[in-house]
């Protein structure tokens, strides 16, 4: 399976008149990329604050197909397609203060970041994290900086996908998929001072991880699994046996 994690999961029976082909297993197999992106923003907070990203590298990695044909040469059936993706902010806002009246408020930011997953053929689809906002109190006297630590901020998203899109995720081959930061966005509310000449930088990393999800039927058991299936059929010998002691 492409040097992906299989988890075995319960028994579908299928309705077939052989016996050896009466169960299908439905299986997992999944890849997780953790990741890590850096990033620098400038801010101007006169009126309306005007943000800009300075400093960004897109992050890129390869996610295997997946192997329509098992170990044994048994054909696999793709049920579903999962992509849940997870995000964390850290990082540290710097202001600064060009005029001589303190300021004390709160400082507010938002982030977002979204993947482009790079299909074979002609469509891509983005999945984006939810933005996640904090707000943080802050005070900075007049003709000073300060720095304000950014609090953590968790975004997370998932989709499933439906059998009529399947086939790009299907081979032996592999696809991209590319991160973006979608969104990074901060403002002062202010109890004291005004904007005037109120400008702060940042420097901040996104962490997370991205994690597709193959849901598929198998033929053939897993190992463990035969041994569960062993371990069942002797229980349920032993219980027939039983009975039949029980009714002598």
């Amino acid at each position: 399976m492409n040097g992906l994690r299989v988890v075995a999961g319960m028994v579908m029976l299928a309705g077939l008149a052989s016996p050896a082909a009466a169960a299908l297993w439905m299986k997992t197999a999944t890849q997780t990329v953790n990741y890590s992106v850096a990033f620098a923003t400038t801010t101007q907070y006169n009126n309306n604050p005007v943000n800009q990203i300075t400093s960004f590298q897109p992050l890129s990695f390869s996610i295997a197909q997946f192997n329509p044909l098992g170990s044994n040469g048994q054909a696999l059936t793709l049920t579903n397609v999962k992509i849940s993706l997870t995000s964390q902010l850290g990082g540290n806002i710097s202001l600064n203060n060009g005029s001589g009246n303190a300021r004390s408020g709160s400082l507010v930011f938002t982030i977002g970041n979204s993947f482009t997953v790079d299909l074979p053929g002609p469509s891509d689809f983005t999945v984006s994290t939810t933005p996640g906002s904090s707000v943080i109190p802050f005070s900075i006297a007049g003709q000073s900086q300060g720095s304000i630590g950014v609090t953590s901020t968790n975004t997370s998203a998932s989709g499933n996908f439906t059998p009529a899109s399947f086939v790009p995720y299907v081979g032996t081959g592999s696809f991209n998929v590319v991160h973006s930061l979608s969104n990074f966005f901060s403002d002062v509310v202010l109890d004291s001072g005004g904007k005037g000449n109120l400008n702060g930088s940042s420097n901040a990393n996104v962490n997370g991880s991205f994690v597709i999800e193959y849901s598929y039927l198998d033929p053939i058991p897993e190992p463990g699994s035969w041994a569960m299936l062993i371990a069942g059929f002797g229980l349920i010998g032993a219980a027939a046996r039983h009975r039949r002691a029980h009714a002598a």
